[in-house]
């Protein structure tokens, strides 16, 4: 080509204008999902897993706001632009479709009491091998689930009232014993709502799955400390009075009565925040802003979120 005017080459042509062809519309077809794999800065984990109940496969896709990318697994139609002829397709936020699938996951994989319902007899050795293994796998998937969440996922189907995660429960035997231990996937259901927001669904989900912490709050497990330490010293008479406390502490009266009250937490609670085991909104601040706190260990759980 030259100023706009096509002239023929000097050469055969390197390949066939119908390959030419065919390798663009490929090319063009994979666009929106290039930055799908472990690899890119966002990635699509659930990709080739999700899928809405009519069986049809939601393909990763992104739009851009400005320098903001937001992710979103969509319907095949929908990547056609015809949302006239499919008004019931999906395009569901990316991010709060596979944290409600790793949270459901984790959440399985800790929740030893059930576990032990699904392995069923064996020796108690090998049981808590299984169970140690399951431990493990769930820190995994909350640490790193662009690794690991492919590993136990089969499928996940997105309907107007719950996800369906079907898992790959062997994978929690060794390699070796995988194929002894006869184990078909089990199917973990989530309540959700689907809510239409423009052209994209909201996903909400009905009974909250809260994320399980790898490890406790440092900040929150050095608080209890304190008021453990603090409420000792008044009890025993090593300090005379919160006025020592708070200048030996070089901290205010105020601060020091207000930590004091977190001693009397409820035993439960105080186990669960030393394990990391606790609402992932509850944090050192929001608990000492929370003081003076019910004494009643019943309103002490609803009014921080245990009992949910």
């Amino acid at each position: 080509m030259h100023r706009q005017a096509v002239f023929d080459g000097q050469h055969p042509a390197i390949i066939e204008p119908s390959l030419w062809d065919a390798v663009q519309e490929k090319l063009k077809s994979n666009r929106q999902g290039e930055r799908s794999g472990v690899r890119a800065a966002q990635p699509s984990l659930l990709t080739g897993l999700v899928f809405d109940e009519r069986g049809n496969r939601l393909t990763p896709s992104h739009a851009k706001k400005g320098a903001r990318r937001y992710r979103y697994y969509v319907t095949g139609e929908l990547l056609q632009g015809v949302r006239e002829a499919a008004p019931d397709a999906l395009r569901i936020p990316a991010q709060a479709l596979e944290d409600t699938v790793v949270a459901a996951l984790s959440g399985w994989l800790a929740d030893e009491t059930q576990l032990m319902q699904w392995i069923g007899k064996g020796s108690p050795s090998e049981v808590r091998r299984l169970l140690d293994g399951a431990g493990e796998a769930a820190r995994q998937v909350l640490e790193a689930p662009a690794d690991h969440l492919a590993r136990w996922i089969e499928q996940v189907v997105v309907s107007a009232d719950s996800l369906k995660i079907a898992v790959t429960a062997s994978a929690l035997w060794p390699r070796k014993e995988r194929q002894e231990s006869g184990q078909s996937p089990i199917q973990i259901t989530v309540p959700v709502r689907l809510q239409r927001c423009g052209s994209a669904m909201r996903l909400i989900v009905k009974a909250p799955v809260a994320l399980p912490r790898c490890t406790p709050d440092a900040t929150l497990v050095a608080l209890l400390a304190r008021a453990t330490d603090w409420f000792g010293r008044l009890t025993s008479g090593q300090a005379k009075s919160v006025e020592q406390i708070a200048r030996n502490e070089r901290v205010t009266n105020a601060y020091v009565i207000r930590v004091t009250h977190l001693a009397m937490l409820a035993p439960d609670i105080v186990q669960k925040i030393l394990r990391g085991d606790h609402p992932p909104g509850l944090n050192a601040e929001r608990l000492v802003h929370l003081v003076p706190l019910p004494v009643d260990w019943v309103e002490q759980r609803t009014l921080l979120g245990f009992d949910r």
